[in-house]
């Protein structure tokens, strides 16, 4: 059974909501519906699982529509209901006392994909009336969403008609294979470019001035002549062998295939033939039989190798988050990835550990690294896993074989839950988001420090550069985001002309969500990269693990 999100995604791709520009035709209909109901805020939301889109608005010029977004989901779940809330809060200006109506849109299907809304500063006084008029603007909407839909399959379509007449044209003329149609006495009237060129004629010295005849060996002239015989009598005939001569008088050995066509609107009778090269056909045919077999062997072997891989590398992450105050999500950028976390449990239930790193490039070379990096972390005894900055030494000692011109960056975290608490050291990785309050900042790093597999333990500290621990207190109801750097570092896909990375909008994102439970907060961000991003195609894994203290 399909769930809700699921029909909701659906219907936003049928009818291509949230719409890129607005469209006129709504903003009509919105502006009557404002003149009818003779208020002057009005607008349609349109709802896409927790999310909400204000696409179309009438007369709201400043400000914004955020606190109103738990309304309009609560309208979105009561289906052909109006839904009124007085003594709404909201940032739009004028309006002391707003009060909220909203009536939800939807499809012929029963998917509720939008609300219509309006804010007044009085209450109705005729709700059933007001709910009529609501359910017949809805309607309205949902009529112009369902003709653009159309619209655009009748373009699509006659996208594909013209796509396919160009490529029935190229295949007409560059096929392996040659094409001819030819009258009663087997004047050649069309001919495709492939038989042109077999017989290097040009087709003003060919079509309208030459027999198939004249092009057929002497001893095969008799043998057409039959042959087309037959297919003035209706039959159709296939794979006749005939021997054809080249302008230069080599010969071609072809297998000529031939059917009548009778054309009404010229009320003329022409008959098509098809000439297939076999003098190396088999040949040909035998080898690329071979590769292609041998291309298929190894594609399946690589694609079940691959997902061999994922499974192996799904394992390796934590299966499921260990309680409601933590969180991750992980996101390859193939089907196996460089970046991993995992969670280290001690006997003490209030002290926890977070490690999170990113292997320099992905694929399997990457995602081999990180199996690695599992098997070490299981190894490593619980007095390293009390010491972070021992624990990267012991994790950069234990990878240094295995890296092949690669490095980590990596960060271990000891929580001590009841206290709030941190002890924390990185090996070159980003460091973590502290969001309390409307404040965002970054952890605190007083000292640089190099990746793993860079330099083994000992040199690094003989130069006075080992890894080092830090400690760190936080308010009850702070939020931390770890992260890698295939988030900061990723490029928008709408500037061409300039650089824009989603580290300069990721605080405003944070902002924004940080209200929401941890799922959905990490949800909500890669839902917002896809959106920076756009078409174009990501570089780099992400990976992101939140915790709430």
């Amino acid at each position: 059974m399909i769930d809700e999100n699921s029909q909701i995604l659906e219907a936003f791709r049928i009818y291509q909501l949230p719409p890129n520009s607005p469209i006129p035709e709504l903003e009509e209909i919105l502006s009557f519906f404002a003149d009818t109901m003779q208020k002057e805020l009005a607008f349609i939301s349109w709802v896409s699982e927790e999310e909400v889109h204000f696409a179309h608005s009438f007369d709201i010029k400043n400000g914004s529509l955020s606190s109103l977004i738990p309304l309009v989901l609560k309208v979105k779940d009561k289906p052909e209901e109006l839904t009124i809330v007085t003594e709404v809060f909201s940032d739009l200006p004028d309006m002391a006392n707003p009060c909220y109506i909203g009536y939800p849109i939807i499809t012929k299907l029963g998917i509720p994909i939008g609300v219509l809304s309006v804010l007044s500063d009085s209450l109705i006084e005729d709700a059933i009336r007001t709910k009529e008029t609501f359910r017949f603007f809805a309607q309205r909407i949902m009529t112009v969403l369902e003709l653009r839909a159309k619209v655009k399959t009748l373009l699509q379509k006659d996208y594909q008609i013209l796509n396919q007449y160009v490529e029935m044209d190229d295949l007409y003329n560059n096929s392996p294979c040659g094409y001819l149609t030819v009258n009663h006495q087997g004047l050649i009237l069309k001919s495709n470019v492939t038989f042109l060129d077999w017989l290097k004629y040009s087709k003003r010295e060919m079509v309208g001035k030459l027999l198939f005849q004249d092009v057929l060996s002497e001893e095969n002239k008799i043998i057409f002549e039959k042959f087309l015989r037959n297919l003035i009598e209706g039959n159709n005939l296939n794979d006749q062998e005939l021997d054809i001569s080249k302008r230069n008088g080599d010969r071609i050995t072809c297998l000529v295939s031939g059917r009548k066509i009778f054309l009404p609107t010229e009320n003329q009778t022409i008959f098509r033939l098809s000439v297939f090269d076999i003098t190396e056909k088999s040949k040909i045919q035998n080898a690329l039989e071979l590769e292609s077999n041998k291309v298929k062997s190894k594609n399946k072997t690589l694609s079940n190798q691959l997902a061999m891989a994922a499974k192996v590398q799904k394992k390796l992450l934590p299966s499921s988050n260990p309680n409601e105050s933590i969180s991750f999500a992980y996101k390859p950028l193939d089907e196996v990835g460089g970046d991993f976390c995992d969670f280290i449990k001690f006997p003490n239930p209030n002290q926890f550990g977070i490690f999170i790193s990113d292997v320099a490039g992905h694929g399997v070379p990457s995602a081999f690294i990180t199996a690695i990096m599992k098997s070490t972390i299981q190894q490593a005894s619980p007095e390293l896993k009390e010491n972070p900055s021992e624990f990267l030494e012991f994790v950069n000692d234990s990878i240094m074989d295995y890296i092949d011109n690669r490095f980590v960056t990596a960060m271990y975290s000891l929580f001590d839950l009841e206290n709030r608490t941190v002890r924390y050291s990185s090996a070159g990785h980003p460091m973590p988001f502290k969001i309390y309050k409307n404040t965002i900042e970054l952890f605190p790093l007083k000292k640089g420090s190099f990746p793993l597999g860079v330099q083994s333990s000992s040199v690094r500290k003989s130069k006075g550069k080992g890894y080092v621990s830090f400690d760190a207190k936080f308010e009850k109801g702070t939020r931390i985001l770890f992260y890698t750097d295939g988030l900061t570092e990723a490029k928008s896909g709408r500037h061409v002309n300039q650089e824009v990375y989603f580290e300069a909008v990721l605080p405003e994102i944070l902002e924004e969500y940080s209200k929401y439970k941890l799922d959905v907060f990490l949800n909500s961000i890669l839902s917002e990269l896809a959106q920076f991003i756009g078409k174009k195609d990501p570089e780099d894994d992400v990976c992101l693990v939140a915790i709430d203290l």
